[in-house]
């Protein structure tokens, strides 16, 4: 009866483990993908807003900056999918805004 009992308790972690490794491989592949799209993107609005700050345009206020419609899609479905870390990721490196300004941005959704 106890060698019942342990094989079963070794059956359940063998199954938690697996089930937690396979978790974690389906986040990276959806990052990985995430990622290889974004980079397939000729320029970026965080590309164009460098080269506005490196060659002295003035900065616009943090309430102004404007997100491409493209854009907001994409935050919005990141949001709505459970991904607020994507979406405030994207949101930082497409506009250049500091990270809590993207998160309190991200939490309006």
């Amino acid at each position: 009866m106890e060698q019942v009992l342990v094989t079963l308790i070794i059956i359940l972690v063998v199954l938690i483990i697996g089930l937690s490794i396979a978790r974690i491989q389906e986040r990276t592949t959806e990052y990985d993908v995430f990622e290889a799209e974004r980079k397939s993107r000729p320029y970026t609005e965080a590309e164009v807003h460098h080269h506005e700050v490196k060659f002295g345009s003035k900065a616009k206020p943090s309430n102004s900056i404007r997100v491409s419609e493209t854009t907001e899609e994409e935050i919005r479905h990141l949001v709505l999918s459970g991904k607020k870390i994507l979406a405030i990721k994207m949101l930082v490196e497409k506009t250049g805004m500091s990270l809590s300004e993207a998160k309190h941005r991200i939490d309006q959704y």
